[in-house]
């Protein structure tokens, strides 16, 4: 009875041997990659399979591993790996485009800024015509003119306003005045940190980036592209809104430094003037960038986090005035008082007279300021959907026949 038994056992031993050694063997060789893109890309537009060949022995031998190859390399490399073959997928289908074959002007450049300057003069002879009606309305006798007033302006809490504060004397440190130019100093290189910080940003999108999603999703169960599509008009007309409030506190302080005599400024007027057109620069640069980076995304999320954080930039100065006003126990007061007269400029001689009327340039100067960048930004997402190139790419294509040049 053991002999038959030892038999069996043997027999057993023997077969499974042969399953284990002759199973593999017979099983042809893979390709990882193309399971892998099974998995990533799942079904192409004509819903088969993406998979690069048909006959697994038809391939080289060296893109050919063996299964256990395979699934080692997979497990080691998975992450990797996919985002690669992912990359190679949309570099097969969206070629690199040449610099030199990307025009400055196109058809959509030409009508688009041709009619938003038509719409601009109608909106400016309209400012014009409203402000005479009002001058007429307001005109009264010569007492009207010479009667004094008083007039406050609260300025926004941050460091370009701190300027304009600290050029009034209205800004101190455990009771010593802070001067104005060591202010300005640091308000200038504020603003430069602000625009390298864009530049990195800009710098880093993806210049060969499609505008117009229409291919391979991050998640694979889209199939359609209007949620990308909406997200995208619909974040860039937030970004818009957002930065045309923080246009509306430069033209605060700019009012305010306007309006005030040049006896009261412990330094020159143009240095305020200097302060507030690199924060203006650097909001058009918010709008290019943050139209850039939203253009180049595919997925939802990343285009609401990426549009919302590209912000934070722009609310840089108010962070940094916070924490010196922390740090240095600074007390500043940013309530502008106005003494003067309307209708009577003030002199370099007698007492300290405040500019209480503003010319006529100044109203439609700030309306075009305030416009301007709602017409950027629309224009830069229509163009690169009517074109679908990148804004970086036609800016870098511009630097290269420049530097060509």
């Amino acid at each position: 009875m053991v002999a038959p038994a030892r038999r069996t056992a043997l027999g057993l031993l023997w077969a499974s041997v042969l399953i284990t050694w002759i199973l593999p063997a017979s099983c042809s060789k893979v390709t990882v990659g193309s399971v892998r893109r099974h998995f990533v890309h799942g079904k192409s537009s004509e819903g088969k399979l993406n998979s690069p060949a048909r006959n697994f022995e038809d391939l080289p031998p060296e893109h050919q591993l063996s299964p256990s190859q395979g699934i080692h390399l997979g497990l080691l490399n998975i992450t990797e790996s996919d985002h690669a073959e992912s990359r190679r997928f949309l570099d097969m289908t969206n070629p690199r485009k040449d610099l030199t074959d990307i025009p400055v002007l196109d058809a959509f450049a030409l009508w688009y800024w041709t009619v938003a300057l038509v719409l601009l003069a109608i909106f400016v002879g309209i400012v014009l015509y409203l402000n005479s009606k009002t001058k007429q309305k307001s005109a009264g006798g010569p007492a009207d003119s010479s009667s004094e007033v008083k007039l406050t302006i609260d300025l926004p809490r941050n460091m370009y306003a701190f300027t304009l504060v600290s050029a009034l004397r209205q800004a101190s440190t455990h009771g010593y005045e802070i001067p104005a130019p060591i202010a300005w100093v640091s308000v200038i290189s504020m603003g430069f940190l602000q625009l390298f910080v864009l530049f990195l940003i800009v710098h880093d999108i993806d210049p060969q980036a499609v505008p117009v999603t229409s291919e391979a999703p991050h998640s694979p169960w889209i199939e359609s592209f209007y949620t990308v599509h909406c997200m995208k008009w619909i974040m860039v007309s937030i970004l818009i809104c957002h930065m045309v409030g923080e246009i509306s506190q430069i033209t605060c302080v700019w009012e305010a430094s306007l309006k005030v005599n040049t006896r009261r400024l412990a330094e020159p007027r143009w240095f305020i003037v200097i302060a507030l057109a690199i924060r203006y620069i650097v909001t058009l640069g918010i709008i290019w960038g943050g139209v850039s980076a939203v253009l180049s995304l595919d997925h939802v999320p990343n285009i609401v986090y990426s549009s919302l954080a590209i912000t934070f930039i722009g609310a840089m100065d108010e962070s940094f005035f916070e924490f010196w006003a922390q740090i240095l126990d600074v007390e500043a007061n940013f309530s502008v008082t106005l003494v003067g007269s309307y209708g009577v400029p003030s002199t370099t001689e007698g007492p300290i007279k405040d500019d209480l009327e503003l010319p006529i340039w100044y109203p439609l100067t700030i309306k075009i300021f305030q416009i301007y960048p709602m017409l950027l930004g629309f224009g830069l997402m229509g163009r690169a959907w009517y074109s679908n190139t990148m804004p970086t790419l036609r800016a870098r294509s511009m630097l290269y026949r420049f530097l060509e040049a």
